[in-house]
């Protein structure tokens, strides 16, 4: 691909493979503006979180706010009554070399793990390893803070 100035952009990509000189003031170009976005939504790639076996159109059904303690980090889930975050702290806590771990990629034998130690059903597990990866941020931040308060 011949080196064209701004190149490293969606519109100097397309420029250079139409073998045209590309100049940032040439972004209005209407033609080559709608190549650059039709090459960037062929190449883009969008991962989608893993679900473990939830519905994501299910989900909201299945979990609900702290009635007391607002925020998206204190939901619970509905059928066990139980806040998520101590769930994903335990998991994160539950390697076998005393490593942390991460929720995201729980093992078929942490959720079973985790079902038995709560007395919960596997699928209420799975249903809070799907509200986390949607809502890590949230938890992650909840879980340092009470590890910073009994450190």
């Amino acid at each position: 691909m011949p080196q064209v100035e701004g190149s490293d952009s969606p519109f100097g990509q397309v420029a250079a493979r139409c073998g045209v000189r590309y100049r940032k003031r040439d972004r209005s170009c209407p033609h080559l503006a709608m190549t650059a976005r039709e090459s960037m939504a062929k190449t883009s790639t969008t991962i989608a979180p893993p679900d473990f076996g939830i519905d994501p159109e299910e989900l909201p059904r299945l979990v609900k706010p702290d009635p007391v303690r607002p925020g998206r980090s204190r939901w619970r889930l509905v059928e066990a009554d139980l806040p998520i975050w101590p769930l994903i702290w335990w998991i994160n806590g539950s390697d076998e070399d005393g490593d942390a771990t991460d929720a995201a990629k729980a093992t078929e034998a942490q959720i079973a793990q985790l079902a038995d130690y709560y007395m919960i059903a596997e699928r209420d597990v799975r249903i809070a390893l799907a509200y986390y990866v949607r809502n890590r941020g949230y938890i992650d931040a909840l879980i340092d803070e009470n590890i910073a308060a009994t450190s």
